[in-house]
């Protein structure tokens, strides 16, 4: 598939979020089309316009959706920046930041690895000779270090989470990865917040904050 290919699809399927963006943030003339509604709606407004901010640098430098994502800085480091700016002292806020500036950069870091994983899945199961879809999914999930069958447990955790969300786009977009990077981006952003916060207690987050201090 080509990029124009790709563009004109993710276009059909992002149409929304490009609305909701004309409505919300006037003042903020970015072309973000790559994130949904969904995803915009669990995003404060501050956070939408760090990212559009971030993201507009980079398209207007690739003029490309997917280069611009992959490039930019994360818009959860500048949030951060300036949370500490303003020697804010609120714990709850920052762990939520730190959690979503971790999420990010596993999403749109893994996005590369959703379509190879999308395109070997393909390849695996084609066909009469192919893989079936349990013998597959259960040699990946060794590969990941989860269960397969998916448990209630892994889902309930952060990282049991993030690797369910990655097999099953890979499954679901097998073959139709590079036209579906953006879904699997959203879907992975859409993984509750709560399950990262938990992996964050208040002492490592301070820790953590003077680690990148120094």
């Amino acid at each position: 598939m080509t990029i124009i290919q790709v563009k004109k699809s993710m276009f059909r399927l992002t149409i929304g979020g490009v609305l909701f963006l004309l409505q919300s943030l006037l003042t903020v003339q970015a072309n973000t089309g790559i994130l949904t509604n969904t995803t915009l709606q669990q995003m404060t407004q501050e956070e939408i316009k760090a990212f559009n901010i971030q993201y507009q640098i980079k398209y207007k430098e690739y003029k490309d959706n997917y280069f611009a994502l992959v490039g930019m800085r994360n818009p959860y480091g500048t949030l951060i920046d300036a949370y500490e700016n303003a020697n804010k002292s609120d714990d709850k806020e920052l762990i939520n930041l730190m959690a979503k500036r971790y999420l990010f950069d596993e999403c749109r870091n893994i996005t590369g690895g959703f379509i190879g994983f999308a395109g070997s899945t393909e390849a695996a199961t084609k066909g009469p000779g192919g893989m079936s879809k349990e013998k597959y999914m259960k040699l990946s999930s060794k590969h990941f270090d989860i269960d397969y069958p998916f448990t209630e447990k892994q889902r309930n955790e952060s990282y049991g989470r993030f690797w369910q969300v990655f097999m099953e786009s890979g499954w679901k977009y097998r073959g139709k990865g590079e036209e579906n990077v953006f879904v699997f981006f959203n879907t992975c952003m859409n993984i509750p917040i709560a399950l990262f916060e938990a992996d964050y207690s208040d002492d490592e987050s301070e820790d953590e904050l003077d680690d990148e201090e120094n």
